[in-house]
């Protein structure tokens, strides 16, 4: 009995070809994986394809809006009251007949698709665009590197010893982690502009926010690596309007929800906004202008590389400024968002994974 092997024993100590009936399962199974990645990314897809905004005409209160709504059979997600509009969902294979009702009443002024809309992913830059620096010169604040390379150092006077003091900026993306030891009495509060979603909620789960925050107005002292670092703003005062979800995903109604708060808020005079989309509405672009005639500053980003610039619409609408991770010919009088490069190891403030220098947008 003490020499005898048991079955599960050899199977674990001995190497044996996989079969042919073995292969199929392994075949199936990554078949099977595959299609259930495809379900997760359309599953928005799907969405994005039923869900509306609805913009009715001036002075049309709001209980009307909400009957025409319910009589074309569709579900209310959210009310912009600022814009007229309200966020629906049409009802599936009724959506044809919905949207004949809709478009039916003289006070409707328009229905457009609820487009999707992500986070910009991380990304690196060419090497050969940027200003090398092989040892960061530790100035009082911080490891200044990261200003250098967008120019920010050669800023003199009042204005670039104060860094931002007595300016609100608000971040449209998925929220702020106020609770970061680099963002610690920076972040006032926030906004939560999802449908379906608690108000108050901005907090990050996601790590893209905050990275941004951290690139922004980090401040100096943390170590890291036996080095510290600090934003290119840290007196700035900053909001999380939280547009994107815990997967960095969202829908072009959050962001102009997210954008009406901001208007309603005239304290805030900057916006960042690094996501980006590939069909915009007018909607959009009512709430953008708004803003800019309101003397709010807003900064698109359009991606992390050169090639990416002008395929996007995040950045493309009238009176948003638009930014990339930092190229020479940039323009750092309007920037508000940038990025490290490749070979520079940076550091923000960053949350779960995300690191807070490596992504502009």
């Amino acid at each position: 009995m003490g020499r005898e092997i048991l079955w599960w024993q050899r199977r674990r100590y001995t190497c044996q070809p996989a079969s042919l009936y073995q292969k199929g399962i392994l075949l199936l199974c990554l078949l099977l994986s595959l299609c259930l990645l495809d379900l997760g990314g359309g599953e928005m897809l799907w969405a994005s394809e039923l869900r509306r905004i609805v913009t009715f005409q001036e002075q049309t209160p709001a209980a009307v809006q909400e009957e025409i709504i319910r009589e074309s059979g569709s579900e209310i997600l959210q009310r912009i009251p600022l814009l007229n509009a309200i966020v629906i969902m049409l009802p599936g294979e009724r959506a044809a007949a919905a949207l004949e009702v809709l478009t039916s009443h003289p006070e409707v002024e328009s229905v457009v698709v609820d487009s999707a809309l992500s986070a910009q992913s991380e990304g690196r830059i060419q090497g050969s665009l940027v200003t090398p620096v092989e040892d960061p010169e530790l100035v009082k604040g911080g490891y200044t590197w990261n200003l250098r390379q967008i120019y920010l150092d050669a800023v003199k006077g009042k204005e670039g010893k104060q860094g931002g003091k007595g300016v609100a900026v608000a971040i449209l993306d998925t929220g702020i982690d106020p609770f970061h030891p680099d963002l610690a009495g920076v972040v006032k509060g926030g906004y939560d502009a999802r449908a379906g979603e608690e108000a108050s909620d901005y907090i990050d789960r996601n790590g893209h926010g905050t990275s941004i925050a951290g690139i922004i107005a980090a401040k100096a002292g943390r170590k890291h690596q036996k080095q510290v670092m600090r934003g290119i703003a840290p007196a700035v005062t900053l909001y999380g309007v939280r547009v994107l979800d815990d997967a960095g995903g969202g829908f072009v109604s959050d962001l102009i929800n997210g954008l009406s708060w901001v208007y309603e808020h005239p304290e805030i005079r900057v916006v960042n906004m690094s996501l980006g989309f590939y069909q915009g509405n007018d909607l959009l672009y009512r709430i953008v202008r708004m803003l800019y005639e309101a003397g709010v500053v807003m900064v698109a980003s359009v991606g992390n590389s050169d090639t990416h610039i002008g395929q996007s619409e995040g950045a493309d609408s009238e009176g948003a400024d638009s930014e990339g991770a930092d190229s020479e010919g940039a323009d750092s009088r309007f920037c508000v968002s940038t990025a490290a490069s490749e070979g520079a190891d940076s550091e923000g403030a960053d949350s779960e994974g995300a690191d807070s220098g490596q992504d502009c947008g």
